[in-house]
């Protein structure tokens, strides 16, 4: 197989080459030379009458031979042809790209590469270290400028930079006082350029163009603002596309205006013919100086270094100063200057301390009254319970039997109580009836040891009284020889008061039916003689209602049967009232009843009330101790609430002292803060006097620096387009061309 494929391509080489001849000859319409044309040739050999014309076919064969030679000699021509075109175009491509790529592209690179980086480095370096400039800044008059002006601006940055720190101004009155600051220092930069340039431009017309712009751009953006807050509204947010398109470009317009001014405003006035300010020319104006400004700010800072040297050596020499007089140097007051914004928060802070601290006395001091209030009347109940203690046992009295005074009743246990009499050795009591002064008790005690604290004793008798009546009560004191006098005391005994007697409850059917006739019984004592019914409203008793059982026609209604007894004295004799709760079965389809019984009287007991007494000495006395220790033990604890209430309140007095000296220390540090920073400003005024002067003059000149003539720029391309009017912009598009070709080319393939 791969024979036959290699004998089929050496076949079609040759063929290949001679259609090369012909397809050129079909192009161009031109044979090539020496071609025998084979029709003539066989019709000249036919006519001829020589035996030679019988070879006719033989030689035909061999002008097809030739032919074929001619037009591979052709092919070869061609192909040669061919190569000198490609040669050709080649370097015709050559020329072109030197011409229309090369030459405008690379070469225009390469001179404005070493015109504006190379020359002008040089040029803003002997511009920025020039003589000229040196002497500016050295002169005399200018130096005293520049330091009256430097006076000007920071005692209004230390002023400000005071106020907004020591008071901590929020971000709008901050911004508010940078705007202000920076105006202020726009005014000075026209006032120093007039100075410096001789000229007798208005620095107040120029500040108002930069306020006007200030409040250009404040008024657009605050609408813009505006309109963004209500953009939920339909009719703001369809006006919102027109303000949009129109404040835009003005706030962008007049903020760089308000930016630029500092720098340009000046001499952008000073070099107009009429003086006139037209905001789209000095944008315009700015834009085309602006590249070659911020081109030379290195060199202009390397002419502000070299400018500076004598002041940095004088800062050095009045930082040694200030160093060696204040123990600080200029980086730690800085340090010292930025702690301002935590002064006044902390005066604020102690004198909240303050407060809670006042606060906290007064709540102590309301507290510590309450307390006072409160022990001093528990300590005057004490003492009114004293006072009540020792009238009870003033009633204890030597040579007297002493009892309640009330008149007693039978049944009640009686007490007697008797204060001890020297050189006794017993005591006899003894209850005589005064009816016929019979004696019905008789009661002896021995005499006691004698107590170590000192206190009598007393004896006790007690007595309960069985029948009514008078009687005397008498007591003896007696030793071996004989018995002392009698002491007496008459007690009236009277009879307990008639009280409610106890009965059952009465029993009978407690579940009828509506209509039913129901028999009750009430329960028997041997003292009931009659009996008092009870029923619920609109029932019937059908027997004799004071009979032990009663009969009744029952309602439709449950409800309660009470009973009570009645004796033979009706007035002394009477029981309590009992019950028995009776429900009634409702009928089909009715809702049953339901209530309560009523409860039973209670049983009750008299039992005479009795004022509390001592009878003895030595409980009244301990009763007496007892509360005189617990009015000491108050008045202790009076004391030490009084004591630990002043220790409490000398304590806050003491931190509330505390933190009035350390405002006092705070507000000493911000006014010598304050001084410190008054005294920077001369620090300031003469690190910055040079800085001024060359910053100003720098400034102006850089302006109209090589203004005059033909850009090199416009020149460069001038020269170009005179040879092709389409140039440089023609090989700038070719190279970016070529350029997204070798970048994107190998990704798509």
């Amino acid at each position: 197989m791969e024979d036959f494929i290699s004998d089929i391509l050496n076949y079609l080489l040759p063929i290949s080459l001679l259609l090369i001849g012909f397809i050129r000859s079909s192009i161009d319409g031109q044979k090539p030379s020496g071609l025998m044309d084979l029709n003539d040739v066989n019709k000249k050999w036919s006519f001829d009458k020589t035996w030679i014309s019988r070879f006719t076919p033989i030689f035909s064969v061999f002008v097809i031979a030739y032919n074929i030679i001619i037009w591979g000699l052709y092919s070869l021509v061609s192909l040669l042809d061919f190569l000198k075109f490609i040669v050709h175009k080649a370097w015709w491509l050559v020329l072109w790209i030197w011409n229309e790529v090369i030459h405008p592209t690379v070469f225009l690179v390469a001179k404005l590469f070493w015109h504006y980086i190379v020359i002008f480095c040089w040029k803003f370096f002997k511009f920025s270290l020039s003589k000229q400039k040196q002497e500016e800044v050295y002169n005399k008059d200018n130096m005293r400028h520049s330091f009256k002006t430097m006076l000007k601006v920071f005692l209004l940055f230390i002023f400000l930079l005071i106020l907004t720190t020591l008071f901590n101004f929020g971000l709008v009155p901050t911004f508010l006082c940078a705007l202000i600051f920076f105006v202020y220092v726009q005014f000075n930069v026209f006032e120093s350029t007039n100075y410096f340039t001789n000229n007798t431009s208005s620095s107040v017309r120029k500040l108002k163009i930069i306020i006007g712009s200030l409040v250009v751009s404040g008024l657009f953006l605050g609408l813009l603002m505006l309109f963004k807050g209500y953009s939920s509204k339909v009719v703001v947010r369809g006006l919102g596309v027109s303000l949009a398109q129109i404040s835009t470009p003005i706030i962008i317009i007049s903020s760089f205006i308000f930016l630029i001014s500092t720098f340009f405003l000046a001499p952008y006035i000073n070099s107009s013919s009429d003086g006139s300010f037209s905001p789209i020319n000095f944008v315009k104006s700015t834009l085309i100086r602006l590249p070659k400004y911020i081109y030379s700010l290195p060199f202009h800072v390397v002419g502000i270094a070299v400018s500076s040297i004598l002041t940095i050596v004088l800062l050095y020499v009045l930082n040694f100063g200030i160093n060696f007089t204040t123990g600080l140097d200029v980086n730690q007051w800085k340090d010292v200057a930025m702690e301002m914004p935590n002064h006044i928060p902390e005066i604020k802070e102690d004198k909240n301390l303050i407060k809670e601290k006042e606060e906290e006395i007064v709540v102590e001091d309301s507290i510590f009254k309450l307390e006072e209030q409160l022990l001093n009347q528990e300590i005057s109940s004490k003492q009114i319970e004293l006072e009540a203690e020792k009238e009870l046992r003033n009633l204890l009295v030597p040579n007297e039997i002493f009892s309640f005074d009330e008149d007693a009743y039978v049944s009640e246990l009686q007490k007697f109580s008797f204060i001890e009499v020297v050189n006794s050795d017993s005591y006899k009591w003894e209850i005589y009836s005064t009816f016929n002064d019979s004696l019905i008790y008789t009661y002896v005690q021995r005499q006691k040891p004698a107590r170590t604290d000192g206190i009598p004793n007393t004896y006790v008798m007690s007595y309960r009284w069985k029948k009514a009546g008078d009687y005397r009560i008498e007591i003896k004191p007696k030793n071996g020889c004989g018995s002392g006098s009698p002491v007496f005391k008459n007690v009236v005994v009277k009879d307990l008061p008639i009280s409610k007697m106890a009965i059952g409850n009465p029993t009978g059917k407690n579940y009828v039916c509506e209509k039913d006739t129901v028999k009750f019984l009430a329960p028997y004592l041997n003292w009931m003689e009659s009996w008092e019914w009870e029923i619920p409203n609109n029932y019937k008793i059908i027997s004799n209602d004071n009979q032990q059982e009663i009969t009744v026609i029952w309602g439709s209604d449950p409800g309660t049967v009470r009973v009570r007894a009645h004796g033979i004295d009706v007035s002394q004799q009477i029981s309590i009232w009992t019950g028995l709760l009776v429900n009634v079965q409702p009928r089909v389809g009715m809702e049953s009843k339901e209530v309560s019984k009523i409860p039973d009287e209670e049983l009750s007991v008299f039992n005479p009330d009795r004022a509390f007494y001592y009878y003895t000495v030595v409980e009244a006395e301990n009763a007496i101790a007892k509360i005189q220790d617990e009015i000491l033990d108050l008045q202790t604890k009076m004391i030490d609430l009084t004591t630990a209430h002043e220790a409490k309140v000398s304590t806050i007095n003491s931190e509330i002292a505390s933190l009035r000296e350390a405002i006092k220390v705070i507000r000493a540090r911000i006014f010598g803060t304050i001084l410190g920073l008054i005294g920077f400003i001369l620090l300031l005024s003469i690190a910055f006097t040079n800085l001024w002067t060359y910053f100003i003059n720098y400034n102006y000149s850089i302006y109209s620096y090589e203004q005059d003539g033909t850009h090199y720029v416009n020149d460069q391309l001038s020269f170009y387009k005179g040879k092709n009017p389409d140039q440089p912009l023609l090989g700038w598009f070719i190279v970016i061309i070529i350029c997204l070709v070798a970048t994107y080319a190998p990704t798509l393939m």
